[in-house]
């Protein structure tokens, strides 16, 4: 191997140490055994708040700034969620209640009210320069309320709202904030169940929709996390492991960070935060303590694989329901219409258009003896001086329109005894002690087809 190739290898390696150095830095802590309560930022320095004393770290140096009382020690990370809000630092308590004031100088409680225990697992973020927290569960019980924390008093209270569509109580979702949108996806509900919606809560109506179903792919964290949020988007870290999982449900899309085999056995020892162009947070690697740090541009492009994270909400369009509910009305009408002539046909003669049936008896009729029978049922007995007035014997003369009349009658008695069925049933007689009037003997009911008594009783 020559000198030019010796160089090029030399080049190559320190060239991928830089480039591993930008994507993940971890700095060894020394800070005397202490424990951290909270690491929090300045303009320039990265603050260690821990219970014994506060320490600065800057470009890769620990430095003590102060020792400091016992005073609120047992207040940390692990039982607060830290929010940033008005270049201020504010611890507020797992369950809710408590708010302190974080600064390297002092942890002040802010607040007037108690330890609620009521909203363990809850999602709390920032919106219109206030805190406020939706869910959450305590009491034996998984809340779906929204509570604010008030400035004026100091004190959280409930939002109040008349959404009959919020969705049901849950603990540990996972959510997002963009605007006046909170995205709610997941979480925990009675008896341990895992709840697999996905919501949109406008956060100043509170009105609610469903977005989707969570996808099969999605395996949802077990253990408690950790977020920070960059871009209106929440990266989760989990305390082992320091796995990082980005969950954007506006873009509707989930991923795994790259995990860097050096890491794994590390457990989070502190929240994560942001200073300058960064992301900080300690870890713990056999009782040593580090600083980790990684750049935001090498730690978004750490996301390489992006998968659907909630199968969408069929839209269903509503001129397309009522369509299908009217079908539906129409064809169980018409089933009721046609089951009701199938019933009776059995006892009533039916006089349609060209025929008469009766059972499984037809007997066709002309358009006179269809007028005539029709006639027959509207008035019960017939005087033939008034029928023959019709039209329909227009071609005949006065002398022949009687004659004729008779002979149609006769002809349907003639068509009625030729029906074993119909021959005791129907006739057409005379009136008694009545001259020219007759009447129909039996029982015939006009059905001009189901569309008829649509909308009316057959």
């Amino acid at each position: 191997m020559n000198l030019k190739e010796k160089g090029l290898i030399i080049l190559f390696l320190i060239n991928s140490t830089f480039i591993f150095a930008q994507d993940f830095t971890s700095k060894v802590l020394d800070i005397e055994n202490d424990r951290v309560q909270f690491i929090i930022s300045d303009e320039k320095n990265i603050i260690l708040v821990c219970e014994d004393s506060v320490w600065e770290y800057k470009e890769g140096e620990i430095s003590k700034y102060r020792h400091k009382s016992n005073q609120n020690n047992n207040i940390s990370h692990l039982g607060f969620n830290l929010i940033e809000l008005n270049n201020k630092h504010l611890a507020v308590e797992n369950g809710l209640g408590r708010v302190f004031d974080i600064t390297k100088d002092s942890i002040t409680r802010i607040d007037n009210s108690s330890s609620f225990k009521n909203n363990f697992g809850n999602s709390i973020f920032k919106h219109d320069q206030n805190i406020i927290s939706y869910g959450g569960y305590g009491f034996w019980k998984y809340h779906d309320y929204f509570t604010r924390y008030s400035w004026k008093d100091n004190e959280w209270f409930i939002m109040r709202h008349s959404n009959q569509n919020m969705p049901s109580g849950r603990s540990k979702p996972y959510f997002q904030v963009d605007g006046n949108d909170l995205f709610i996806a997941a979480g925990e509900n009675e008896n341990d169940r895992l709840l697999d919606d996905v919501h949109l809560i406008n956060l100043n109506t509170l009105e609610s929709k469903k977005l989707g179903t969570l996808s099969s792919k999605f395996i949802r964290r077990t253990r408690p996390v950790k977020h920070i949020t960059i871009d209106n988007v929440n990266y989760y870290i989990e305390l082992k492991g320091l796995q990082w999982l980005v969950v954007n449900i506006k873009e509707n899309y989930f991923s795994k960070a790259i995990k860097k085999s050096h890491i794994k056995p590390h457990f989070l020892e502190s929240n994560p935060i942001i200073h300058t162009d960064s992301i900080f947070y300690i870890s713990t690697d056999n009782d040593i303590l580090r600083m980790n740090a990684m750049s935001i541009k090498d730690f978004k492009n750490s996301f390489i694989e992006k998968n659907k994270l909630f199968v969408e909400e069929k839209k269903i369009n509503n001129f397309l329901v009522v369509f299908f509910g009217v079908l539906f009305l129409i064809t169980l009408r018409v089933i009721y219409i046609i089951d009701y002539f199938k019933k009776s046909k059995y006892v009533d003669i039916f006089l349609q258009e060209h025929y008469v049936t009766y059972s499984d008896s037809i007997i066709v009729l002309t358009k006179k003896e269809n007028l005539l029978l029709r006639k027959f049922i509207e008035d019960k007995e017939l005087n033939i001086k008034d029928f023959i007035e019709l039209k329909i014997f227009k071609e005949y003369s006065d002398s022949n329109k009687k004659e004729e009349m008779l002979k149609i009658i006769k002809k349907l008695n003639s068509k009625f005894f030729k029906d074993r069925k119909l021959s005791n049933i129907l006739k057409i007689e005379m009136a008694e002690n009545k001259i020219d009037e007759y009447r129909l003997k039996g029982k015939i009911l006009i059905y001009d087809g189901w569309y008829k008594y649509f909308w009316s009783i057959p």
